[in-house]
């Protein structure tokens, strides 16, 4: 057990990445007129990709425009009208008349009209924009637009959604030569219908529907039953989304059949969902990514080159400030849907409305054209400019010899060197990394330092790169050496305890052995101080001093936190400089490979005002020199106490050069963030977007932090004293230096509560009968519960030095031994039955 003054920690999520593709920005001339829609095509027939965009801005009014790829390189002309429309939604280009050459499809979501604008293309191209050929207006606040051979007689039906009055219809191109019959309805109860493309979903030859609505937050898709536009729903594929804005098709995980994707704005989620069976029959939800903040915006590609289908999205153009709003794209890792880190494109600030993966400049290589509030453009795709390797870390509980590794181990270090470089980076939850070397020869190893209990398969890879664009694969298997149980756990408050104020605590439990585990954990607390008000689990509260929950199937690295709400009383009950006292209890202990870790002795210091940017280190200013090989429990606390939302935040920590990188644990990050190291030294904890309110209109949600925990190197000495500090930079401001906290490895330890030397106890645990020897003469020994009784008191002569008790009457578990010698010292031992 160990006994800290105050500290705080949280479960977490890394993202870590490294640029991998670089991007180019061109920006075309265009109005700064809320630009709504594009698509890229060659719609004046010179062999180039051409931007059609639309804009919704009455102010310097409504059209629909295009511009002209004049070389194919991606310069583009000055923009030409195809008509001005009142808040053209969506558009669409397709070739409706059959001569051979694009049109316009466009929704116009005011006037309830959707109409087309034919490409008079006759050596040039040529819209007559008062020539506009309507194919509806009674479809209330059309959103969507879509163009297909719905019933299989060679030419282009239009598709359409109506957002108001929850319509999904198709209008048949009756001719070929782009005259319309009427509406046919499709469905008309999807509420808040949004989106809507279609494919051949179920491998029949014919095309069925895809249709996102926002309101009622489901992604359908609708069985072409004859090959002639007769629909039955085939599918509700998800209700998990929270305001979906897009869903498109694409081959995810490379086997044929057309999965699903889907971005949703209100749950910040970026998901696809698997057709199993070719036949439209869609698995659960995969969740890619939940960390961009407002997600509209998705398209696949295969960006990078390799084969697979990447996602591209863009985030934060509607629902965020201009600034959050960014396109990135997430790398399909191994081609079967397993996605990587998110790397950025355009940079924050640079979202879109609208996006569409082309070769603009014909280099062989995938761009990515858009258009946003303000501008529109293109960023060119410079290509791969490292080499990669990746790879997963995971756990052999199967025991098949490492051939179907089965459990994900997160936040472990991964790191590879050429002897002069050295890259470090981190498995994400899903198990895997990346690395991007350059060219050379490089060795890849599991940097962190585990248990002597797993068994580490190979130890390394070799990988050797000429140029670049090269990739490796380096997996790393873990196998269980015997069999041990080991839970810990801990408790730590998310800030400081004031009088009259409200504190949550975050108790943290976890499975360090190689087994799964099922059990309890008990939190016994000061009822005189502070009153436990609600938690986030199923929480008994068994007493007025104590809770419990009871855990099942707690697998190897598995950690589990609760959350715990407390509220302090005022002063006179409660004071500053009063200590609150807690102990957390994680069973079973018996068998448990530490079981000084199953307990939690903490100590918490109530306080008046305090430095919301500050560092501490738990074990304070002094560690005994025994204790040089176990860990520095380090937090960093920030606060944005500016008045205006941080979009970004960096904190630097230099370490010192007594502390062992390999050994570094992250505990808790209170943001998405991700972590670099450099040099084995400098270390970066980066929060893009964290859009961190500030104090001044969010006082609760202003806050943020970082734990960690990390060993001292092995040639520490006496006397030796290890610093620590760290640069706080919100945005561009300059950065906030907190405190230095320092600690000093010595030989004795002063304060009587850490004088862990002059007394051991054996064997523990213990059946029954246990052994006390002590350095000075002994005059009392307590026996304590885990409630605070006082179950028995033993008291000796002047000159007592060892001492046997019979605790052989006592129920199994967790009790506490007072121990006062004739020095005036007091030492509280863990003692497990």
């Amino acid at each position: 057990m160990k006994s800290f003054l105050p500290t705080l920690f949280l479960l977490f999520a890394f993202n870590l990445t490294f640029a991998q593709l670089g991007f180019e920005a061109h920006y075309v001339y265009g109005e700064a007129s809320y630009n709504e829609s594009l698509c890229v095509e060659d719609i004046t027939n010179n062999g180039h990709l051409d931007i059609i965009y639309s804009t919704t801005y009455a102010g310097s009014g409504d059209s629909v425009k295009f511009v002209t790829n004049v070389n194919g390189e991606g310069s583009f002309s000055y923009p030409s009208y195809i008509s001005s429309l009142n808040f053209a939604t969506s558009i669409y280009a397709a070739d409706l008349d059959g001569d051979n050459d694009l049109d316009i499809i466009t929704a116009n979501s005011l006037e309830d009209k959707v109409s087309w604008h034919r490409n008079e293309y006759n050596g040039f191209v040529y819209f007559d924009t008062d020539a506009e050929e309507i194919i509806t207006e009674t479809q209330n606040a059309p959103s969507s637009v879509f163009a297909e051979d719905i019933d299989g007689d060679g030419d282009l039906d239009v598709l359409v959604t109506s957002a108001y009055d929850d319509t999904v219809a198709w209008y048949e191109n009756t001719d070929g030569l782009g005259n319309f019959g009427a509406k046919q309805v499709i469905f008309n109860n999807a509420d808040g219908a949004n989106y809507i493309e279609s494919a051949d979903v179920d491998g029949d030859g014919d095309m069925d529907i895809l249709v996102a609505s926002n309101y009622d937050n489901v992604i359908r898709w609708f069985k072409n039953t004859d090959g002639q536009g007769t629909f039955v729903l085939g599918e509700v594929i998800t209700t998990f989304v929270s305001y979906v804005y897009k869903a498109t098709f694409a081959d995810v995980d490379g086997d044929g059949d057309l999965d699903v994707l889907s971005a949703s704005s209100s749950d910040s989620k970026i998901a696809w969902y698997e057709n199993t069976d070719g036949l439209g029959s869609f698995g659960a939800q995969q969740i890619i990514s939940t960390e961009l903040s407002f997600p509209k915006e998705i398209e696949s590609a295969d960006l990078d080159n390799d084969g697979d289908l990447d996602i591209i999205a863009s985030y934060g153009s509607y629902g965020g400030t201009v600034e959050t709003a960014e396109i990135v794209w997430i790398e399909n890792l191994d081609g079967l849907g397993t996605f990587g880190s998110i790397q950025s494109i355009s940079g924050p600030g640079h979202g879109a409305h609208t996006i569409s993966v082309k070769d603009i400049d014909e280099d062989g290589i995938l761009d990515i054209a858009f258009v946003s509030s303000f501008d529109m453009g293109w960023y060119k795709n410079l290509g791969i400019s490292s080499n990669e390797i990746s790879g997963y870390v995971k756990l052999d509980t199967n025991l098949t010899g490492c051939t179907n590794p089965n459990i994900d181990i997160p936040n472990i270090f991964i790191t590879t060197t050429n002897g002069t470089e050295t890259l470090t980076s981190m498995t994400l939850n899903n198990s895997l990394y990346q690395l991007f070397p350059g060219e050379g020869d490089y060795t890849t190893t599991i940097a962190s330092q585990l248990p002597s209990y797993f068994n580490v398969y190979p130890s390394s890879y070799d990988s050797s790169f000429t140029g670049y664009s090269s990739t490796d694969t380096a997996n790393f298997c873990l196998q269980r050496s015997g069999v041990v149980d080991d839970l810990s756990i801990s408790l730590y408050p998310l800030s400081d305890p004031r009088p009259g104020f409200d504190i949550i605590y975050k108790l943290v439990y976890r499975n360090n052995g190689n087994t799964q585990l099922t059990g309890s954990v008990t939190l016994d607390f000061d009822d005189e101080k502070i009153q436990y008000i609600t938690a986030n689990e199923n929480v008994v509260q068994d007493s007025d001093t104590s809770l419990s929950l009871s855990f099942t199937d707690l697998s190897p690295f598995e950690i589990r936190t609760i959350d715990l709400r407390f509220n302090v009383f005022q002063i006179p009950t409660t004071n500053i400089d009063d200590v609150i006292e807690f102990t957390a209890t994680v069973n079973p202990i018996a068998g448990d490979e530490t079981p000084d870790d199953n307990v939690f002795l903490f100590k918490d210091l109530v306080i008046g005002a305090y430095d919301p940017n500050d560092i501490r280190v738990l074990e304070g200013e002094t560690v005994h020199i025994d204790d040089s090989d176990e860990y520095l429990h380090y937090i960093i606390r920030f606060q944005n106490t500016g008045t205006a939302e941080a979009i970004n935040v960096n904190v630097e920590n230099t370490l010192d050069d007594k502390l062992d990188w390999t050994t570094m644990q992250l505990e808790s990050l209170s943001h998405d963030g991700r972590v670099e190291i450099t040099n084995n030294t400098q270390v970066n904890f980066i929060f893009n977007d964290i859009n961190l309110p500030d104090s001044t209109n969010d006082e609760p949600n202003s806050h943020g932090y970082i734990a960690y925990k990390i060993k001292p190197i092995n040639s520490v000495q006496i006397a030796d004293i290890v610093n620590n500090t760290a640069d706080i930079y919100f945005d561009f401001n300059p950065a906030i230096t907190t405190n230095t906290v320092s600690t000093e490895f010595v030989e004795q330890l002063f304060n009587a509560d850490y004088d862990i030397n002059n007394f051991s106890i054996f064997p523990n645990p213990t059946s029954g009968l246990i052994n006390i020897s002590s350095k000075t003469a002994l005059l009392t020994i307590s026996v304590i519960d885990i409630n605070g009784r006082n179950l028995k008191e033993i008291q000796f002569n002047n000159h007592t030095l060892n001492t046997e008790l019979d605790l052989s009457h006592l129920k199994s578990g967790v009790y506490f031994l007072n121990i006062n010698s004739n020095l005036k010292t007091t030492n509280i031992k863990v003692m497990v039955k």
